[in-house]
């Protein structure tokens, strides 16, 4: 003990043991190889944090930790992070559910945060045993381990524990507060109170739901400066200034927020969301702001949708049936989001009908393969072609 003692002091920068962390490090190995559990998670610890050089040796201090005598709760909860992770071992959610439940029963706050969080969602197969291949789905469960990690005085999640334990309650029901939700909506307050950005968020939206419009503003302007990177917390504020929600309209700033927002890769792409913002600021700034989106997240087949519809229709930039059938083949290569087949090719009919090559080219491609829901028809399409050409008889490429 007297060894992990003074690799605190080290650590800490007590005035007799000025060493730092390199010299801290060396005193929790020595702990560990005398059997201290603590010695070995703290080395780990140093690792992990990026104190030490080579973070991929944390894993193996934790590991030794719980293999001691006497083991140390937290030193699971971290094992756990790395077998998620593959951090310096390989990646094993199975074991790694094993650890949260250990360190879980053992008293570690971190730990029983995390396996509520696991019961909340649900992990890998339903299973009836508490260790085995993964979580069944239980609010109950997840209520109580909620609950045993708040009462946890060591608790260094108690934000988060307050805070999703107030969300599950709530089952996402903001308006109408009765008896059993003031309590529920109590302990997301205390979270926002602590300064947990996520939970003032979520008590900005109860604020707002119930008229309390400028102390919604407040609670989302100073979840903006508690955490500058929160995207949710900037585009929860730029509505306020869209949408005069307890200050007054400031379209400039709002555009501002909303940038800031996807820089800090926020995605717009709920299309509530989307809807509240398009009516309210010009169309080549949601234009700019799904560019940016695309570039952050490539993989979201709802924004490359947009773009085809923006590009389709020729809002917030110049029309271009070729660009929008690009991003819109890309959305059906995707295949993870709803998309408006009939609408597509109606915007690209009429496009034809106002006599745009791009679109008379397309239409016909569309026509001889039978893309887009309609039959092919070899007829149709030569029909659409010989219009474009008498509609553009210096254009050698309809010609030919």
């Amino acid at each position: 003990m007297a060894l992990f003692r003074l690799g605190i002091f080290h650590e800490t920068g007590v005035e007799s043991c000025p060493g730092g962390v390199k010299e801290a490090a060396k005193f929790y190995k020595k702990a560990g190889n005398a059997g201290l559990a603590d010695g070995w998670n703290n080395l780990g610890v140093l690792y992990l944090n990026h104190k030490l050089d080579v973070r991929e040796r944390a894993a193996a201090c934790f590991k030794k930790a719980i293999e001691c005598t006497i083991s140390c709760p937290s030193a699971h909860n971290n094992y756990d992070l790395c077998l998620e992770q593959g951090l310096g071992t390989e990646k094993d959610l199975d074991l790694a559910r094993n650890q949260y439940h250990i360190g879980a029963e053992r008293g570690d706050p971190d730990s029983q945060y995390n396996l509520a969080v696991q019961y909340e969602h649900g992990r890998g197969q339903d299973i009836d045993q508490i260790f085995g291949v993964g979580i069944r789905r239980s609010d109950e469960r997840a209520k109580y381990w909620y609950i045993r990690s708040l009462r946890n005085t060591q608790n260094t999640s108690m934000e988060w524990a307050q805070y999703a334990l107030g969300k599950l309650g709530l089952k996402d029901r903001i308006a109408g507060v009765d008896p059993q939700d003031a309590r529920v909506i109590n302990l997301i307050k205390q979270a926002a109170k602590r300064k947990f950005p996520t939970a003032m968020i979520r008590y900005a939206e109860i604020k707002e739901n119930n008229d309390k419009q400028k102390k919604a503003f407040s609670l989302l302007k100073e979840a903006c400066e508690v955490d500058t990177e929160s995207g949710k917390a900037k585009y929860r504020l730029a509505l306020c200034y869209l949408k005069e929600i307890g200050t007054e309209q400031n379209i400039e700033q709002g555009l501002k927020l909303l940038n800031e927002a996807v820089d800090a890769k926020y995605c717009l792409i709920n299309e509530r969301e989307w809807c509240r913002i398009n009516l309210m600021i010009q169309p080549k700034d949601s234009y700019a702001l799904l560019m940016k989106m695309k570039d952050n997240h490539p993989e979201v087949g709802q924004i490359h949708y947009k773009l085809a519809l923006c590009c389709l229709k020729g809002e917030g930039v110049i029309r271009s049936i070729k660009a929008g059938v690009k991003y819109f083949d890309k959305a059906v290569e995707l295949n993870n989001c709803a998309f408006d087949t009939d609408k597509v090719l109606s915007l690209i009919e009429q496009a034809a009908e106002e006599k745009d090559l791009e679109a008379s080219f397309e239409l016909t491609n569309i026509r001889l393969k039978g893309e887009l829901g309609v039959d092919a028809d070899a007829g149709k399409a030569f029909g659409i072609l010989s219009e474009a050409t008498t509609d553009h008889p210096e254009n050698g490429e309809a010609k030919y």
